[in-house]
């Protein structure tokens, strides 16, 4: 029957245009002609197309409400103001991690790119692929409550510190920012650490994040490495408009 009822939308959508035709007519005749879907197999295929180009829009609807209600948490993840002001219009989010060397291979290349001209770009840390990638971001949130400035800088080391990250390393490299030995213990071990932690994973969870790197351009969801051209072609499908 569900099967009928898509075919019969997609019918109804095609032929109001030029016929008064009611979406339950067609249901009944398909209903009782179950051959007619067998003999023009085209139709299935159009219908199960149209039914992913539903379910994709309504993906990207979900993910354009859940950024519209997390703009205050995106905002901890901005790089330093002067550097978010002369960036490009449009937002790249990147779900990443510390140890993740494709992530690491990536923000070296945005680096060097014109990326900025385009993109505002966030970088969210996991911290999902040791215990120590998940101390740093801690650190990191932490830090940033008090000295965004050296906040940027702490994450930007991080990601260019030799791997694997060990304990030792992460210690030394929030000191040099500015956090004594004893900051740093009170936040690995603060339950409010422990909870934005969570908040990050929740939110990426929400978007549909498994995996990192993963960009998130408009409301298009891309795994693993991309290139400029490829996330300038994704932010264009975003703001396609949705299926007839």
């Amino acid at each position: 029957m569900a099967l009928i009822l898509l075919v019969a939308t997609l019918l109804c959508c095609s032929m109001s245009a030029v016929a008064d035709v009611a979406e339950e007519d067609i249901v009944d005749y398909l209903s009782k002609n179950p051959d007619f879907l067998i003999r023009h197999p085209s139709l299935l295929e159009k219908a199960f197309e149209f039914q992913r180009a539903i379910e994709a829009q309504q993906v990207r609807i979900k993910r354009a409400r859940i950024l519209t209600s997390s703009s205050q948490f995106l905002q901890a993840f901005r790089a330093p103001s002067e550097k978010a002001d002369a960036a490009g219009n449009e937002r790249l989010i990147v779900f990443m991690d510390y140890e993740c060397i494709p992530c690491r291979m990536d923000h070296l290349e945005r680096a060097n790119s014109e990326l900025s001209d385009y993109f505002e770009v966030i970088e969210i840390p996991m911290g999902t692929m040791s215990s120590v990638s998940a101390q740093a971001v801690r650190l990191l949130l932490s830090l940033r409550m008090s000295d965004e400035i050296s906040a940027w800088s702490l994450h930007q080391e991080l990601l260019e510190t030799r791997l694997p990250l060990v304990y030792g390393d992460l210690t030394r490299i929030a000191e040099s920012h500015g956090m004594s030995p004893s900051e740093i213990d009170s936040a690995l071990g603060s339950p409010r650490s422990t909870a934005a932690l969570r908040e990050i994973r929740s939110f990426a969870s929400d978007l549909g994040v498994s995996t990192t790197p993963t960009y998130l351009v408009g409301c298009e969801l891309l795994q693993g490495r991309s290139s400029l051209s490829r996330l300038k072609e994704m932010w264009t499908e975003c703001q396609s408009s949705p299926p007839d």
